[in-house]
């Protein structure tokens, strides 16, 4: 009971601020991905959640542009399912979705960035256009670009905006854990996603 009110505010806060005009803004909804129990990838002390929720705040309060206003899904340590992320995205009628995660992959000599998109998402070549432009600006701090994967994940599918799921780095590698366990490195990483943007 506790935590459908919870719900139920959430939802009903939401309501009140969004704004279908965007007082002639771009809103762009970042989501961290995972929280609460859901730490997402982890490798020794380093985990997911806390790296994509630093970076999408880092991104929010270093945003340089006058037009755009960012929101932020998940601004603590709390775990959202993804049908609720969805309402929430949507209920904000976003010109953009960018999902922030951390990959990790078997083979550790795997390294670098991917983007995955859906190609059920009704902003399908616009999900394409921000992965591409996004990636290029993030190789830039010598990730190297795995590509654009297609992906149907719900988290993807149904926002009725482009949305990008941006994987940044594989902590299953030497090389991206060493960047990613630097604390200063998301400030760059959060500058060249805002590139991505102009």
């Amino acid at each position: 009971m506790k935590k459908l009110f919870q719900l139920f505010t959430l939802f009903l806060s939401i309501s009140l601020l969004a704004n279908p005009m965007h007082d002639n803004k771009r809103i762009v909804v970042i989501d961290p991905g995972h929280g609460g129990v859901d730490s997402g990838v982890k490798n020794d002390e380093i985990l997911e959640k806390e790296i994509v929720l630093e970076i999408a705040q880092l991104i929010k309060a270093r945003n340089p542009y006058q037009d755009i206003e960012f929101v932020i899904i998940r601004t603590g340590d709390e775990q959202i399912s993804n049908e609720n992320r969805t309402k929430i995205i949507n209920s904000y009628q976003p010109d953009l979705v960018l999902s922030l995660h951390i990959h990790s992959n078997v083979k550790s000599t795997v390294k670098g960035l991917e983007a995955h998109i859906s190609p059920m998402n009704r902003c399908h070549e616009d999900s394409e256009m921000y992965a591409q432009r996004i990636n290029q600006k993030l190789m830039e701090l010598g990730f190297e670009n795995l590509g654009i994967k297609e992906n149907n994940t719900k988290i993807l599918r149904d926002p009725q905006s482009p949305t990008v799921m941006l994987h940044i780095g594989h902590l299953s590698n030497d090389e991206d854990k060493e960047y990613l366990s630097n604390s200063e490195n998301y400030i760059k990483i959060a500058d060249k996603i805002l590139e991505g943007l102009e």
